[in-house]
């Protein structure tokens, strides 16, 4: 990927990681083998069917997330319309000294969107987030499906957030 808007085409299955490094992209799931036909996630796809990101995906420039929070799409400082379409995002379950989003999307310049997107944070964590949004970011979320994981009970003043937006951040 190395113009703005390019579309990053992704096959059906599961990806613990992948590092794209663009300003904007278009990063499209649920393609077939050969990318002649796309499988669109809604309400009642199965998962098997779906391009599954787990953990660790992220869209630079930045830093890998910090060891305390796992984050399965990392969106960081883009400075172009980034859209992701098509996937489906499930944080791994970690201990709960630890910080889990589903996606998290940190001081992009133009809007973020997530289209027809399935996001869920890891259960057993601190504060499982399906979206955390933060900085100056702006997000529009259509036809997606964002929800938290479970907190551990063990864990003082543990929440759990579908959505989160903190420090100026936006979520339509």
């Amino acid at each position: 990927v190395t113009s703005p808007g390019d579309q990053v085409a992704v096959v059906k299955g599961d990806y613990p990681r992948f590092v794209i490094n663009n300003k904007s992209p278009e990063i499209v799931g649920g393609f077939n083998d050969d990318f002649t036909q796309v499988t669109v996630l809604n309400a009642t796809t199965a998962e098997g069917d779906t391009t599954r990101v787990t953990a660790g995906a992220q869209l630079a420039p930045a830093p890998p997330p910090a060891a305390s929070n796992n984050t399965a799409i990392s969106v960081r400082a883009t400075t172009g319309s980034t859209t992701i379409r098509n996937l489906a995002v499930r944080q791994d379950d970690v201990s709960a000294s630890t910080s889990t989003s589903g996606i998290e999307i940190h001081s992009s310049v133009n809007a973020v969107v997530l289209q027809s997107v399935r996001a869920v944070g890891g259960n057993s964590s601190l504060n499982p987030t399906g979206l955390l949004v933060s900085g100056s970011s702006g997000v529009v979320v259509a036809g997606s499906w964002i929800e938290s994981g479970a907190p551990d009970p063990a864990a003082t003043g543990s929440s759990a957030y579908g959505v989160r937006a903190v420090s100026g951040a936006s979520v339509t």
